[in-house]
């Protein structure tokens, strides 16, 4: 019998693994590459086609910490009675977005806390600020429920619309009333709807503001992002037009 042959020799007399090798040694990292990015391109259609989507996303950012799981799914369900199937998967999902900022920290105020903790919640807060701000400018949330102190800080800058221009059926009395009786068009009080008296949204603090940003343009996303606020606009007008008489 013949010498076995050693697996260089098959590799050499077989023409498909001498074409293979030859390729493999002249093309081995666009090989690697491709072969990275057909991996990476894999996991995120994956993680695409099994993520779950929303039709309308609402954003929280106040002294109200919502890490209870019950409270934020109220929220949602609330917001879910005035929002339309916009995605057409057969649902109503909304997701709610939170931001907790005290601004009672900043001054170094807390009961019972000493100074360390004061100076934690202090700094947490202001990072939670800022993530508002980024989310704001990134126009990807327009519906708002907000404390005073940070709809004053948007509002100034004219970063929300206007709601009487709206919804001009709306009575004055919903609106927002500042210093010396002046009516502020841009902003309702939660408490002053019917749907703020909805389980979840009715544990937010009394004075939370509900409000519109104005569309954000960005050219990569304009055509995206305008789609997106024109339905987070009918939602936030029907959240308005809500009365307690629609409730099953």
């Amino acid at each position: 019998m013949d010498e076995k042959q050693k697996t260089g020799d098959i590799s050499l007399r077989s023409p498909f693994l001498k074409k293979l090798d030859n390729f493999f040694y002249h093309y081995k990292w666009h090989s690697i590459v491709a072969l990275f990015l057909v991996v990476v391109l894999t996991v995120t259609l994956v993680q695409a086609c099994s993520k779950e989507t929303f039709d309308v996303e609402v954003m929280y950012a106040g002294p109200k910490n919502l890490n209870d799981k019950q409270t934020v799914i109220d929220i949602q369900n609330a917001f879910a009675t005035v929002a339309t199937d916009e995605n057409g998967d057969g649902k109503t999902v909304v997701r709610l977005v939170s931001y907790w900022v005290d601004e009672r920290y900043y001054g170094g105020e807390g009961e019972d806390m000493s100074g360390s903790d004061v100076a934690y919640f202090a700094n947490n807060a202001l990072n939670n600020e800022k993530a508002y701000h980024d989310e704001i400018k990134a126009g990807n949330l327009s519906i708002c429920l907000v404390s005073p102190h940070l709809f004053y800080q948007v509002h100034k800058e004219g970063g929300f619309m206007r709601i009487d221009e709206l919804l001009p059926e709306l009575d004055e009395s919903m609106y927002l009333v500042g210093e010396g009786g002046s009516v502020n068009h841009y902003a309702i009080p939660l408490k002053n709807t019917d749907l703020g008296k909805l389980p979840g949204l009715a544990s937010l603090p009394d004075d939370t503001i509900l409000c519109l940003r104005k569309p954000a343009y960005h050219l990569l996303n304009a055509s995206r992002l305008k789609k997106q606020h024109e339905n987070s606009k009918e939602v936030f007008l029907n959240a308005l037009r809500y009365t307690e008489s629609q409730e099953d």
